[in-house]
């Protein structure tokens, strides 16, 4: 796949006009396009010539570059001159005609400041592109001046390329928010030679097994084991838990992870495309290739939208052959409608609103695979849990102990680790112990349980008749009674009561017993669990709940991938999950933090608000704007800030998703 940057200032509007141009496109497969940084991924022969085409019919100033392709963007130093300066000059001469009230300063103003416009206008029309907001700026500007309104004409040019100017700002502030999240993958990593001398390489060049010394306040490149005793890193990257956490020796550090404390030797365990960097910008790189419903109704409304207005201005504009009105009141009118018709607003704020609202949840170890599942995942009544790994851990803990003979809970506890001490049973490690002493004369029973000596005292561990009971027999008494239940994640029972907040039904689905999943599901007040579920049980579930409402499911193992699928969104649990989770799911959690999961739905409804208010709003003012010209209670200088201001409010609506994040303290 071939990766190109669009060089220039791209209007987003436009920028749609493109992708739809390419997808329609037979030779440009698979095609990735990222409308806030303006990269365009693609498949496909002559890619260079059929993408630099349809730049060329939207966006004649626009250049094509080949990413790694030994291009460099051509100096065009004195096109941006001309067109600042045309601007500054516009700008000048439009306050001394005002002041002065010079007609002919104010034609001159409006020909400097709107110069560039037409001339782009006119080669979009030229190149087949249509009407452009550029070319409908020009007419108005253009027939402001015929009917008198030189003043006016320059101002909608001097306000429209402000307006521009300030959203060509504001994209790159949200534009380098979101390059943050990408992390850069040319990275330089520190080789480690067998003559112990360490030099820079390519991070594409390092193989699996390869040492590497990463420096403090560097990133880890590539997903490694460590060799030292223990590393300090700050995993925010993944996880946005900013507090350092340990990762002891012989444990796997991931890429992206920052270095705290000292040097740290690592060996690599995946090569770059596999790491585990790789995979969450190859996430954030797809999700926009994935478009919600409202961007979906967009493409068709904006096909639609400008004409009907232009259709309108033209109306407008031959009434006085009805009622012997004013011609020129009437043009003035139909010229302020031609302002009012650009959907840049729209366009602009809609998909901005999203890609901001995904690159936000990122930093929050949220990855979407697309906008249209901030969609869905806003909708969600009923969300599915799987229990081990998801709502619980791999291991059992201690939830209470009871001493019926005369030893005291420390030394049961002591007894529990020694005869524990070589079992690899997953119960057993609820009872290991640092320096715990050997067992004599130990037997494991498989099925049954452990027989072991300890100072000259026969014990015996068996399952107790309560479901969870260990006990620790002595002789053939009972000495101590262990009550076990399954770790549980982390503020789970705060995620039950936040689904609950949101109206969403929590849900219970597990292959386990009835037992183990009665008792998981009473700690954590569930709304409903179904036990001994093979993975056809569990997309049974899911299907029966789908009949209801939306559905969400979260798993983390290769079982889960059938019920992922099959749920309106599938949502992957733990550090990046089994790769068939991954593949299958919609949304990734790249920790194992339940909690977020519920955090995400409220996220996810907070950004579809802003979308919603955005499309509202817009459509209103310009509604409204329209009424208020017809009526007589505005003119050109209304329609001109109606246009640019509502582009402006739709943007900063949109840089308010920039406010998702990470609330320390909830993991």
């Amino acid at each position: 796949m071939k990766k190109f940057i669009l060089k220039g200032n791209v209007c987003p509007h436009c920028a749609s006009k493109i992708e739809n141009e390419l997808k329609n496109n037979d030779q440009v497969k698979n095609m990735i396009f990222d409308k806030v940084n303006f990269t365009i991924q693609a498949e496909g022969d002559n890619l260079k010539e059929v993408i630099a085409e349809a730049v060329k019919k939207y966006e004649p100033g626009v250049e094509v570059i080949e990413e790694g392709g030994g291009e460099e963007a051509e100096e065009d130093d004195r096109r941006e001159s001309l067109f600042k300066y045309s601007l500054i000059i516009g700008c000048a001469l439009a306050i001394a005609a005002l002041f002065i009230k010079n007609n002919y300063l104010a034609i001159f103003a409006a020909v400097f400041a709107g110069a560039p416009i037409v001339i782009d206008g006119l080669k979009i029309i030229f190149n087949g592109g249509g009407l452009d907001e550029k070319f409908l700026m020009s007419i108005s500007m253009i027939g402001a001046i015929i009917i008198g309104e030189p003043l006016e004409g320059a101002m909608i040019m001097i306000l429209y390329r402000l307006g521009e100017a300030l959203s060509d700002y504001a994209l790159k502030k949200a534009s380098e928010k979101y390059k943050r999240l990408a992390v850069s993958q040319k990275l330089d990593v520190r080789v480690i030679g067998e003559d112990g001398v360490s030099k820079l390489v390519d991070v594409e060049s390092v193989e699996i097994g390869t040492k590497i010394i990463v420096q403090p306040h560097e990133m880890v490149p590539l997903d490694s084991e460590v060799l030292d005793e223990y590393i300090v890193v700050d995993n925010s990257s993944f996880t946005g838990e900013s507090d350092p956490i340990v990762i002891k020796k012989g444990e796997t550090v991931m890429a992206g992870a920052i270095l705290v404390n000292n040097p740290a030797n690592l060996k690599t365990l995946v090569d770059h495309k596999n790491s585990s960097l790789s995979r969450m910008n190859n996430l954030l790189e797809r999700a926009e290739a994935s478009k919600s419903k409202q961007e979906k109704f967009l493409t068709t409304f904006s096909k639609i939208y400008t004409p009907i207005v232009v259709g309108l201005a033209i109306i407008v504009a031959l009434i006085p052959l009805v009622n012997g009105g004013d011609f020129k009141e009437y043009i003035y009118k139909s010229l302020a409608f031609l302002v009012v018709s650009c959907p840049c607003a729209l366009v602009l704020g809609v998909p901005l609103s999203y890609a901001v609202g995904i690159a936000s949840l990122s930093t929050k170890g949220v990855l979407m695979k697309g906008s249209e599942f901030i969609d869905t995942l806003s909708h969600i009544e009923y969300l599915a849990m799987d229990k081990t790994g998801t709502v619980t851990e791999n291991y059992m803990e201690i939830e209470s102990v009871e001493c019926p003979a005369d030893i005291d809970e420390a030394e049961l506890r002591r007894l529990m680790a020694i005869g524990e001490k070589f079992s690899t049973h997953p119960i057993a490690q609820a009872f290991k112990m640092r320096n715990a002493p050997d067992p004599e004369d130990y037997k494991e029973i498989v099925g049954q349980g452990i027989d072991f000596a300890f100072e000259g005292k026969s014990y015996k561990i068996r399952g107790g008749a309560a479901g969870g009971q260990i006990n620790l027999i002595r002789g053939e008494e009972i000495v101590g009674e262990f009550f076990m239940i399954e770790k549980l994640k982390d503020k789970i029972n705060e995620t039950i009561d936040k689904l609950h907040d949101l109206n969403v039904k929590a849900i219970l689905v597990s292959g386990d017993s009835e037992e183990k999943v009665s008792q998981v599901a009473d700690f954590i007040n569930i709304d409903k669990y179904y036990a001994g579920q093979s993975p056809e049980d569990k997309l049974n579930v899911v299907h029966s709940l789908k009949a209801k409402g939306k559905v969400g499911f979260v798993g983390d193992g290769i079982n889960d991938s059938p019920v992922l699928k099959a749920a309106d969104v599938g949502i992957s649990m733990g550090n990046m999950g089994s790769d068939a989770a991954v593949e299958a799911s919609d949304v990734v959690i790249t920790d194992d933090s339940i909690y977020k999961v519920a955090t995400t739905i409220g996220d996810a409804r907070k950004i579809i608000s802003n979308v919603k208010f955005i499309i509202g709003f817009v459509l209103a003012v310009k509604v409204i704007t329209m009424i208020l010209i017809y009526l007589g209670y505005g003119g050109m200088y209304l329609a001109v800030f109606a246009d640019v201001g509502v582009s402006l409010i739709s943007i900063g609506i949109a840089l308010m998703n920039l406010r998702i994040r990470y609330k320390k303290g909830s993991k």
